[in-house]
């Protein structure tokens, strides 16, 4: 017996007696559906064309909760992409995450669910997974695309263990590359570092946010909470010799007790903050800077200096972990002031240092005069 159509579609043959497929509902637009019926090229643009047309405000036959403070919203489909998000958030994976971890995800399932929200978590399939990958790299560039492979490899692993599929189709596939002759985010050079310093001394708000970036190695999220009550010991706002600062990031949980570098040692003694201050970096009315908003002023100021190129507090966590292994420091060395869990991570940022050590010792080896030891 022929399997009917799925709810709100449309078909009819053309002139070269092709069938075609259509996704029609009252009061959105028509779309055209690849494929056939229930393949899952077809399933993943038809889930696209329902979600869209539910986000439109069209009456449905699911059930919609309304709230007060939100839009309609649909209930999941049972085995749905949608209600494999709404599990995972309920789990305790979801609830173990730090606040900025959550907000992150939650962006991105969101725009997962606006894409395949209705389709079929057990028909997800490899090849699903990548062309998804594939349209966010087109659409926003590697990172993008490996934020929507990160989330879901962690759904599909919750799927499997509910056992709602036996596999999982995120296992093999690879991250999203940069194009040759092109990164990630770029890692803001010495060069940089001198006309930041050159535009703004010592004594300036912009050296301040420059030394806690460049001498801490954190995250925008953890350098604009840092404040005198991370000083450890009795703290003297003039008087940083020796001392070190304390801190439980905000992404990992994870605690840290890093020492004051010279830098930032002077730029804090100069600044004199008040023990009361709610942080080290504030706005002109005293409060703490949000990571937005600071990462939005380091990159003006970087303007004004004369940076042209990328230039944000991320750009400052990769040249600090740079300066370290230039200084000859271990990736485990790196990670314990950085929080890196992973340390391929560190491997990164750290290829660039090791290459030019490596590249030096081997032009002394080619040049030192024969009949010579050596080195060990």
């Amino acid at each position: 017996m022929p399997r009917s159509l799925p709810k709100y579609v449309q078909a009819f043959t053309d002139r070269h007696n092709k069938p075609r497929f259509y996704f029609r509902r009252a009061g959105v637009k028509r779309q055209p559906l690849p494929g056939l019926p229930y393949t899952p090229t077809f399933m993943l643009a038809y889930g696209a064309a329902l979600e869209a047309s539910q986000l439109a405000g069209v009456k449905s036959g699911s059930k919609v909760r309304l709230s007060k403070t939100e839009g309609p919203k649909v209930a999941p489909l049972p085995g749905s992409m949608s209600a494999l998000v709404a599990e995972y958030k309920a789990s305790k994976y979801f609830g173990r995450l730090g606040p900025t971890t959550i907000k992150n995800y939650t962006r991105l399932f969101d725009k997962l669910e606006a894409e395949v929200g209705t389709f079929p978590v057990k028909k997800m399939r490899r090849a699903d997974v990548e062309r998804m990958i594939d349209r966010r790299v087109k659409a926003g560039g590697p990172e993008a695309g490996n934020s929507v492979r990160r989330v879901l490899k962690l759904l599909m692993k919750v799927a499997v263990q509910r056992g709602y599929r036996e596999d999982n189709p995120t296992l093999g596939v690879e991250k999203a590359e940069a194009p040759l002759g092109k990164k990630g985010y770029r890692t803001f050079s010495e060069a940089d570092v001198s006309a930041f310093i050159a535009k703004f001394p010592l004594g300036t708000r912009q050296y301040l946010a420059l030394s806690l970036l460049l001498c801490t190695a954190q995250r925008r999220s953890d350098v604009v909470k840092l404040s005198p009550k991370n000083i450890v010991g009795t703290y003297d706002p003039t008087d940083f010799a020796g001392r070190r600062l304390a801190l439980t990031q905000i992404k990992t949980g994870k605690q840290l007790v890093i020492p004051i570098a010279d830098m930032l040692r002077e730029a804090l003694a100069v600044a004199a903050v008040p023990a009361g201050a709610p942080a080290f970096m504030r706005t002109k009315d005293g409060r703490a800077y949000t990571p937005e908003s600071f990462s939005n002023l380091f990159s003006a100021w970087s303007k004004r200096a004369g940076i042209t190129e990328q230039a944000s507090p991320h750009t400052l966590r990769k040249a600090a972990a740079r300066r370290l292994a230039q200084a000859g420091c271990s990736v485990h060395m790196i990670a314990a002031m950085t929080g890196h869990d992973s340390l391929a991570e560190v491997e990164n940022y750290t290829k660039a240092a090791e290459q030019e050590g490596l590249a030096d010792m081997a032009m002394l080896q080619l040049q030192r005069p024969k009949g010579l030891p050596q080195p060990l």
